[in-house]
């Protein structure tokens, strides 16, 4: 029976000691993980172009003044980032315009 009981109290010592081994083993490499990856830039926020957007709307307000347009819809880039997308005016009589 004592022989029993040693075995049990040996097999969860084992087990014990792999789980500790596992967490570890976990803690480190996510340590390491953090350390390598720390030294990474941070990505830059995305730029901020509401003055442009404002006077993109500036000028095309003043161009359908100008030029007696109903509406005008406008889409400015610069590279891959979208400075403004906006509708203006009624495309047809009494049907709300949508960029």
């Amino acid at each position: 029976m004592n022989a029993r009981i040693r075995s049990a109290r040996s097999d969860s010592r084992i087990t014990i000691v792999i789980a500790a081994a596992i967490a570890l083993v976990l803690v480190v490499s996510a340590v390491v993980g953090w350390a390598v990856n720390s030294d990474r830039p941070v990505a830059a926020a995305p730029p901020d172009y509401s003055a442009q957007a404002s006077a993109v709307a500036s000028v095309v307000q003043s161009a359908m003044t100008s030029q007696n347009l109903a509406s005008v819809i406008v889409r400015v880039t610069r590279g891959n980032d979208v400075v403004t997308e906006q509708a203006f005016g009624d495309s047809m009589t009494g049907v709300t315009r949508s960029p």
